[in-house]
């Protein structure tokens, strides 16, 4: 009696183990990199829109000429940039992964 997590199947001579283990690793690792890649989009789309909303303080604080106020927005402009940034980063490991999952299960 063969072995409910383990099947065999003849394809072109060859016998093939389809192994469930494999598969559900698989759909784990799909589910993951979504959740990664929603999770960066939105992350992306927060702090790109605070730092244009920054980037507008900062503007207006360069215009009155208050020092105070254009060194806080500077500052706030630069990490929500780097925020920014790193979100997108998410985003493309989360689109590396989802691609490398799919050859794996095409292999």
């Amino acid at each position: 009696m063969p072995d409910k997590k383990v099947s065999t199947s003849l394809l072109s001579g060859k016998v093939f183990k389809y192994n469930k283990e494999v598969n559900k690793q698989t759909q784990m690792k799909k589910l993951f990199y979504s959740l990664a890649l929603v999770q960066g989009l939105v992350f992306s789309a927060y702090f790109g829109v605070w730092s244009l909303q920054d980037y507008k303080e900062l503007q207006y604080a360069v215009a009155t000429g208050s020092q105070h106020a254009e060194m806080r927005h500077r500052v706030s402009v630069g990490f929500d940039g780097v925020w920014y940034l790193l979100s997108n980063m998410i985003v493309l490991s989360a689109v590396k992964g989802l691609s490398s999952s799919k050859k794996e299960e095409k292999a």
